[in-house]
C-alpha cells in the first residue's frame, strides 16, 4: 500500500512541476485537466480593465480610474496583465481620466501572453491627450517567440 501511495504522490509532484514549466516558460495554454492542478496564473472568466494615470502608483491594484487605484506606469499594468491566463477574454489597459495632456516617457515591453484573448492598450479619446515620447527606445516592444 505504501508503494502505491508513494508512486501516486510522485506522479502528482511531477505533474505539478511539468505544469509550472509549460505554463510559465513556454507560455502555452494548458489543457483544462492540467490547468486546474497547478496553474500559477489567475484564469479570467470575464474581461478586465487596468488604468494608468500620472498621479497613480505602481503599488495600487490598477483596477479603478482613480489616483488611489490606478497604476503610475504602463509597464506595471502590462506586467499585471501578463501574469494572467486570458482564457480568450479581453484585457484593456487604458489611460485614466486626467485633466489636460499627459506625456509618458518610459519604454514598454509586452511579453508573450497566455490563453488567447486580446490585450488592448488605449489612450484617451481626446487626440493628443495621451502622448508617448520615448527617446532611444521603442514606445512598446512586442516579444515574439
Amino acid at each position: 500500500m505504501k508503494f502505491v501511495s508513494v508512486r501516486v504522490a510522485l506522479i502528482v509532484i511531477l505533474t505539478f512541476f511539468a505544469t509550472l514549466v509549460l505554463d510559465r516558460f513556454l507560455g502555452e495554454r494548458l489543457p483544462p485537466w492540467l490547468t486546474g492542478l497547478a496553474s500559477p496564473r489567475e484564469v479570467l472568466t470575464i474581461g478586465r480593465n487596468y488604468y494608468v494615470r500620472t498621479d497613480g502608483s505602481d503599488a495600487n491594484s490598477c483596477l479603478e480610474d482613480t489616483a488611489e487605484s490606478a497604476c503610475l506606469t504602463w509597464q506595471h499594468a502590462i506586467d499585471l496583465a501578463a501574469a494572467l491566463d486570458f482564457n480568450d477574454q479581453i484585457v484593456v489597459i487604458q489611460h485614466g481620466t486626467e485633466e489636460g495632456p499627459r506625456v509618458f516617457t518610459e519604454g514598454n515591453r509586452i511579453p508573450t501572453l497566455v490563453g488567447g484573448g486580446l490585450l488592448l492598450i488605449m489612450g484617451r479619446s481626446t487626440p493628443g491627450n495621451t502622448v508617448f515620447s520615448v527617446e532611444g527606445a521603442d514606445d512598446f516592444l512586442l516579444d515574439k517567440r
